[in-house]
């Protein structure tokens, strides 16, 4: 049945309403700009709603009335939310909303308009019925379809929509009690409500240092290790089994009692007849560097640990200057498998090789420049004096034909005496440049070592990709005794 018709009358005295409220706001404040945005907003919540109330999206109208109202409660509207109410067959607020409207509009509605009002408004009293509920409990909430209306003890009974309606009750430490009641309009419906205090269940939290094993209680699979909640048993007496692949059965018997909790921890042995299929060997590859092992909570080195249970392990690694390690590793059975943690350096020890790099690269650069300028600066001088030495040479062979000619046939004469000290003074520098060709030479050699030092220096420093994988690096694997095997590489 379609009840949007009788909303268009409505619909003009809204916007009436909403024209006179404007219009005083223009008239008490003419730059009321804010007052006139507000008015144009509800309009058009207010034309949204007839729409959705035109094609019965009743929940969708009823939102827009409300919207539309409380932007500018004009009392048009309340009667707009009744027909929604009505609609949806909600009688209660629909009379409410109608005896709002009533009250709100007094001598201001027209009686004509009064009239159909009070009509309608009787119709939906007609189709209210009334809930008296009883709770044994004080403090208790009571909830009608699922709405949350009031607390024990009740001092009236609560109006209700006639028809089918469904009551829950709930108190702190007892069960939830829910009841179905139907109610016919004008009438009163009693229900007593009977809480019972509710029974907790006990706790039972199981822990294990072996992963991977798998739990049943009472002959029930609960999961596997680790159990990252606890499990609620009833009360009474309890069997946990634990079983896992290449260890011993796990077998404990409990009680439960009413909030009780209760704490197993699971000792897990290896298994002396398991297959060999069903053991392996962990290989596992570590930097050189002082470390400590724990497989399932056990120091590596402990003897029967030369071999391990198939499957997943827990494995705790603490390393010099590496972060800690927790994680798992899957053994295969039959066979050797190699797992390298991903370790990470400290914060400390990570900035301290970053240091260490960018140090070396800075004299490697320093040392190749220096090499650079050494090496170029000696061939330099070696080129200059090995001139002068040509030149050198040249003046000392003249010398010697002129001490050839002067003292041949006088010796100590003034001339043969010149002759000599002239070439005296040749020899001398030839000295000198012998000793700068040496020092030109060592200055090259000097240039080219420091030139070759710095390259290896600078080229060879390792960057962060290098310093991060020599956390974990490793080298050959060297067996050790206790069935753990780690390798060495050369720490940075």
């Amino acid at each position: 049945m379609k009840l949007f018709p009788s909303l268009v009358p409505c619909l003009l005295l809204a916007v009436a309403a909403f024209g006179v409220s404007a219009a005083a706001a223009q008239e008490a404040n003419p730059n009321a700009n804010q007052d006139a945005s507000q008015d144009q907003d509800a309009r058009a919540h207010f034309r949204r709603a007839i729409e959705q109330f035109n094609e019965e999206n009743f929940d969708a109208a009823l939102a827009e009335f409300q919207r539309a109202y409380a932007i500018d409660p004009a009392n048009a509207i309340l009667y707009n939310i009744a027909r929604v109410y009505a609609g949806q067959g909600n009688a209660v607020e629909a009379a409410r909303n109608y005896e709002r409207y009533l009250r709100d509009g007094g001598p201001d509605l027209l009686p004509e308009r009064r009239a159909e009002v009070e009509a309608a408004l009787e119709t939906q009293r007609s189709r209210i019925g009334h809930i008296e509920v009883v709770v044994s409990v004080d403090g208790a909430t009571i909830a009608i379809d699922g709405a949350d209306v009031a607390t024990s003890p009740l001092y009236e009974p609560l109006a209700v929509s006639a028809g089918t309606v469904d009551i829950e009750v709930r108190a702190p430490n007892h069960t939830d009690v829910r009841r179905r009641v139907t109610v016919a309009g004008g009438s009163v419906e009693r229900v007593v409500i009977e809480m019972q205090e509710a029974v907790q269940p006990g706790i039972l939290r199981i822990e294990s240092e072996v992963p991977g094993v798998v739990i049943e209680i009472d002959g029930r699979h609960v999961g596997e290790t680790p159990l990252n909640a606890s499990i609620s048993l009833p009360i009474g007496d309890h069997r946990v089994v634990a079983r896992r692949v290449g260890y011993r059965p796990f077998e404990q018997d409990f009680h439960t009692s009413q909030n009780s909790r209760a704490e197993i921890v699971l000792e897990m042995r290896p298994d002396p007849f398991a297959a060999a299929e069903d053991l392996g060997v962990l290989v596992l590859g570590l930097p050189d560097a002082d470390y400590e092992a724990r497989i399932d909570g056990q120091a590596m080195n402990q003897a029967g640990l030369r071999t391990l249970p198939a499957g997943r392990h827990r494995l705790e690694l603490e390393v010099d200057d590496r972060l800690p390690f927790r994680g798992t590793v899957n053994v295969e059975g039959g066979a050797e498998t190699e797992f390298t943690p991903p370790l990470e350096w400290t914060a400390a020890a990570r900035q301290e090789r970053l240091d260490s790099a960018a140090s070396r690269e800075s004299i490697g650069i320093g040392m190749t420049v220096g090499g650079v300028v050494v090496g170029l600066l000696g061939v330099s001088i070696a080129a200059w004096n090995e001139s002068q030495i040509g030149e050198t040479d040249a003046a000392l062979r003249e010398a010697q034909d002129e001490i050839d000619m002067a003292c041949y046939m006088a010796a100590g004469t003034r001339d043969c005496l010149a002759a000599n000290a002239a070439g005296e003074a040749i020899q001398a520098d030839i000295e000198r440049q012998q000793v700068i060709r040496g020092v030109s030479w060592a200055l090259g050699i000097t240039g080219i070592v420091s030139l070759a030092v710095g390259l290896v220096l600078w080229l060879e420093a390792p960057d962060e990709d290098d310093i991060d994988e020599a956390a974990r690096a490793r080298v050959d694997v060297v067996p050790l005794e206790g069935g753990m095997m780690v390798a060495s590489t050369i720490r940075l």
